[in-house]
Parts: C-alpha cells; structure tokens; sequence
C-alpha cells in the first residue's frame, strides 16, 4: 500500500494475484454445510432447529439429536378378577381382548372390573322336574 498525495488517499492496487479459495466439509457427517462459492463468498447452508432437536457445535462436526422419547407404555391388569382383558404391545399399540357376550350372560363395565353374570334359565326345568331327573328330593 502506498500514499498517493498529501491526503493520506491509500493506493489499494495490488502487483500480485489474490489467493483462490474454497469450502470443504470436514467430518463423517451426512449433509454439506458448504454450499458454494460465488464472487469471493463462500456460501454456507444454516441449519434450523426444529421441534424436540438438539443442534450441538463439535470441532469438526454438528451433531443433530432428539430430545422427544416418545412415550413409553405398558397395559395391566386392575381389579380382583381372575380374567385378563390386557394382551400385549405392538410397537406403540396396546393391544386388548374384547368380551363377547353370549347366550343368558350379562357383561358390566364396573370402575376397574368388568363383570359377567349368567341371567339364569339353566336346563330350563323347575326344581321338581329336577328332583324327578336326580330321583330324590331336596
């Protein structure tokens, strides 16, 4: 750099060439951070943050993690009953069996259990048809 006048005006021509540069991507990451170079910019991608993520600046890397771990779940059974109405996980579904009613049987849904009653009816005989059958009475 030189002064051409008394006003201190810098003379900023050079005699040399200037340097040629580039962007590289170091690291064993996936994804180029290094976008392009045009005019003497080198161009770099920014890398947005979305929901649940982690952005983290290593030496030569930029570690992208989850903070969401889902929800963990598991089934069981509640209540006094000798059933189980809880079969199992599928990946994330929970997986019960259904009752099915039959014949003179009534299903209710109590707080933790659910009941089954037969409505009666049996043989369809009265108690001294019974006696008859058995031969004896009671």
């Amino acid at each position: 750099m030189s002064y051409v006048s008394s006003r201190a005006t810098p003379n900023l021509s050079s005699g040399g060439s200037g340097e040629i540069n580039d962007g590289v991507n170091v690291g064993a990451g996936e994804g180029a951070v290094f976008k392009d170079k045009v005019g003497v910019d080198l161009r770099f991608r920014t890398l947005k943050q979305g929901s649940n993520v982690v952005i983290t600046e290593n030496a030569d890397e930029i570690e992208i993690a989850s903070t969401d771990t889902g929800e963990v779940n598991t089934g069981s059974n509640v209540g006094a009953g000798e059933g189980t109405v809880f079969k199992d996980k599928t990946g994330v579904t929970l997986n019960f069996k259904s009752l099915k009613q039959g014949a003179n049987i009534v299903i209710t849904n109590n707080a933790n259990e659910i009941e089954i009653a037969g409505t009666g009816g049996g043989s369809g005989l009265s108690q001294q048809e019974v006696q008859k059958l058995v031969g004896f009475g009671f």
